[in-house]
């Protein structure tokens, strides 16, 4: 029997009355009690979504320049440098997504594909007042659909950028501390966390 895989924020999350389901091998928060209240919070206020059960395919070398019109479905790649991106990736399609970059990597020297979905955690800052708690964080400025490298709260980060909010992806170990820095952060506008019903919502 394969194991669940949890994220860094589990325990935290049960503290805040999580509701889990298992789906693709993880145990993802799908509410906190008041699924009307998580949609309202990101609509109208601020929300914390948990996606640590995305998967996260590092690329390293100099094929990493061939990567951004190789497509791949249901994956999106970032460079962050010129010989380094990572692929975000729906983890339905993790398995599918890595034989093809492993295929495209065959014959290819000083270039490597590494797995490292377990190694970082993964935040969606959602609503209209995610850039006002950010911004009490970071000094980050990201443009919409846009991403870059920046420290928030002391944590270096992969930040992106889309019309909803702030996507971010940083090691596995700062995942309870990052959790803590956007709720104290988030306090003033009503910040509440928001699961999986309310996005599909």
């Amino acid at each position: 029997m394969t194991p669940v895989k949890r994220s860094s924020v589990h325990h935290v999350q049960a503290h805040h009355h999580a509701r889990f389901v298992e789906r693709n091998g993880w145990e993802i928060a799908t509410s906190y009690g008041d699924v009307a209240a998580e949609k309202t919070a990101i609509q109208n206020g601020v929300a914390l979504v948990d996606l640590g059960w995305l998967g996260k395919l590092e690329c390293k070398g100099e094929w990493v320049a061939s990567l951004e019109s190789q497509p791949v479905e249901g994956a999106t790649f970032k460079k962050l440098i010129p010989t380094h991106g990572m692929w975000i990736v729906q983890p339905e399609a993790l398995d599918a997504a890595e034989k093809k970059l492993e295929s495209a990597l065959s014959g290819k020297s000083k270039s490597y594909l590494i797995n490292s979905s377990s190694a970082y955690a993964s935040f969606d800052l959602l609503g209209p007042k995610a850039a006002d708690v950010l911004c009490k964080l970071s000094s980050v400025q990201v443009a919409v659909g846009a991403h870059t490298q920046a420290t928030v709260g002391g944590v270096h980060c992969l930040v992106i950028r889309s019309e909803h909010g702030f996507q971010f992806h940083f090691g596995r170990e700062f995942g309870e501390c990052m959790w803590e820095f956007f709720m104290d952060a988030g306090m003033e506008f009503g910040i509440r966390p928001a699961g999986l019903d309310a996005l599909a919502s």
